[in-house]
């Protein structure tokens, strides 16, 4: 099947009747030409010039024809030059690992059935990193750890609710006279670091990592005791390497939710994600 710039060789052919003139105007072989209209007239299923030594001049029968390729050739031009000024929307969402893939994936396939207009830009971090991504305008929106009372300016829409837990080699069975690892930063750090000193007193260790699923591996590589919400347990590969230890006091919860600037909620696309949440 000829594509459209052999149509557009075509037209050009029947306008310039020399094929060695639209070669040079196309900046193409003459030969390429040749090949072009041939194949057009392949599928067409008829010879649209007539060719006289280095002359060709459009068949009287053609005529028809050529007319109605120049317009698949300027529908096209039409529809390109129109593609480009359309604005693709875009949604940038920034959460942990674990939420791009506990979390995250039910929402937007909703989102995406919604709006599959838009492009969503998917950023992965700490969960302490989240809320100031919010706050600075780096993202529209995050799947972050919910506090108490959120900073002015942000809305938040809680989506799930998750216990922290304590997990070790299979070989420790007590936090108590264990290292205990933290994330290394944000509401996380702060809830589990204050459980540790009121719990197990200021002269635990305390190891930490940058990110919750770190947290995991070192606890897996048995570094520690890994204090960190169940869910990034649910979601980890090395679930089986770890198994949850009892404590003597009750583990924070920690609410999950999707947060984003009060004033950016009712612009779209955004607002189409706010709905569905």
């Amino acid at each position: 099947m000829p594509e459209i710039e052999d149509l557009r060789i075509a037209v050009a052919a029947a306008d310039r009747s020399n094929f060695g003139a639209v070669a040079r105007e196309l900046h193409v072989s003459q030969s390429t030409v040749s090949r072009a209209v041939q194949r057009v007239e392949v599928a067409v299923g008829r010879e649209l010039f007539r060719r006289e030594g280095r002359a060709v001049t459009a068949a009287p029968e053609s005529v028809g024809i050529v007319d109605a390729l120049r317009a698949l050739v300027d529908d096209w031009d039409a529809l390109t030059a129109r593609a480009r000024t359309i604005e693709v929307a875009e949604l940038s969402v920034f959460c942990t690992v674990t939420a791009s893939q506990l979390i995250a994936p039910p929402l937007f396939e909703r989102f995406r059935r919604a709006r599959p207009d838009v492009h969503v830009d998917l950023r992965t971090g700490p969960a302490g990193a989240a809320i100031p991504a919010v706050r600075d305008g780096s993202v529209d929106t995050a799947i972050a750890p919910l506090p108490t009372r959120l900073p002015a300016g942000l809305v938040a829409v809680p989506m799930q609710t998750t216990p922290f837990v304590a997990v070790a080699t299979r070989d420790v069975r007590t936090i108590v006279g264990q290292p205990v690892l933290l994330s290394r930063q944000g509401l996380l750090r702060e809830v589990s670091e204050r459980w540790v000193r009121r719990h197990l007193g200021h002269d635990t260790e305390i190891r930490e990592a940058e990110t919750n699923e770190e947290v995991l591996a070192l606890a897996a590589m048995g570094s520690g005791v890994a204090l960190i919400p169940r869910l990034v347990v649910d979601a980890s590969p090395l679930k089986g390497r770890v198994h949850e230890i009892a404590v003597h006091a009750v583990l924070p919860t920690i609410t999950v939710g999707l947060v984003a600037k009060r004033r950016a909620i009712d612009e779209r696309p955004l607002a189409d994600l706010w709905a569905l949440a």
